[in-house]
């Protein structure tokens, strides 16, 4: 079963496309709590959202979108369930923490974090009844500092009881994945159940190789804007096709439809951007696979039964 925010579902109630990486909202908690409506009018967000992947699943069958925002990236459950309602599209949160660093988490143990986490994925997030369906941790991008450590170890104690999928978001030139799935590993993380993101960050293919030997699933979701990039991707996706792994990789956008973290005037993404950022992965990227030789069926595979696969417990 796949826990989505308005409740679990078979991976066969979904036969069209999915997103295995993106965002409906990241902002600042801090800002949002200090200025409220000032800062963001949620009702403004929900609608914006929901006419776009509205205009998502009739453009391009989207019938199930992970979003990938955990609590200090500005998640917030309520409002995903309800983008997820009016528009009917699928989708599922993330549980667990990214890179900032944390009073918190400088303060407490791995077993307490833990503890939080597997209560958020055992009773619901934010005070309601909605679960996560998906784990997130992070790299930290200076090399895995003893905090860094801390959170990793507590997310894979979390994925080791749940058996929810897991997705590490790190910069492959930082070198620390493999580290990161050592210490997964040893709080017994099941490695099959683990995505690597941001593997477009790199496309060498002997890497690559490398990490797909753990089991683990790995993942393209970052637009590229020029052509010369997208080949780059869309070619390494071919080959990897080609000797075997096509069960084992995802493809996103990882693209925000609202981030107070970007500067005035660019924080929304508009309709008419849409095929150039939440459907990248559908327009250039694909087009750019079958030109170099991938079967359209084995795209088809990568953003459909495969994110499936991952997200079943």
């Amino acid at each position: 079963m796949i826990q989505t925010v308005t409740g679990e579902i078979s991976k066969n109630e979904i036969s069209g496309s999915t997103l295995i990486h993106e965002h409906i909202c990241c902002v600042s908690n801090d800002m949002l709590h200090a200025f409220g409506k000032r800062w963001l009018d949620k009702d403004v967000l929900i609608e914006h959202c929901s006419k776009i992947l509205c205009d998502m699943k009739k453009s391009y069958g989207l019938e199930l979108l992970v979003d990938g925002t955990p609590l200090d990236l500005g998640r917030d459950a309520k409002v995903l369930k309800e983008v997820s309602e009016r528009s009917g599209v699928k989708i599922v949160a993330s549980s667990g923490l990214y890179i900032y660093p944390s009073m918190v988490t400088l303060s407490n143990t791995e077993e307490d974090i833990a503890g939080w986490f597997f209560n958020e994925v055992s009773n619901g997030m934010e005070n309601t009844s909605i679960k996560p369906g998906i784990l997130k941790c992070a790299t930290d991008n200076s090399g895995i500092s003893e905090d860094n450590e801390r959170r990793l170890g507590a997310l894979g104690r979390v994925q080791a009881k749940s058996g929810l999928p897991l997705y590490i978001h790190t910069l492959h030139q930082e070198g620390t994945v493999q580290k990161a799935l050592e210490i997964l590993f040893d709080r017994g993380a099941n490695l099959q159940k683990i995505i690597i993101g941001h593997l477009d960050d790199s496309c060498d293919y002997e890497y690559i190789k490398k990490l797909l030997s753990y089991g683990c699933y790995v993942s393209f979701d970052r637009r590229h804007y020029t052509v010369h990039y997208t080949e780059t991707v869309a070619k390494t996706l071919v080959k990897l096709c080609e000797k075997g792994y096509s069960d084992r990789l995802l493809v996103s956008d990882d693209c925000c439809l609202y981030s107070d973290f970007c500067r005035e005037g660019s924080k929304w993404t508009r309709a008419e951007d849409i095929k150039d950022t939440l459907a990248y992965v559908f327009e250039a990227l694909k087009k750019s696979f079958i030109e170099h030789g991938g079967r359209e069926s084995s795209y088809n595979r990568i953003t459909s039964q495969n994110t499936l696969s991952i997200m079943d417990v």
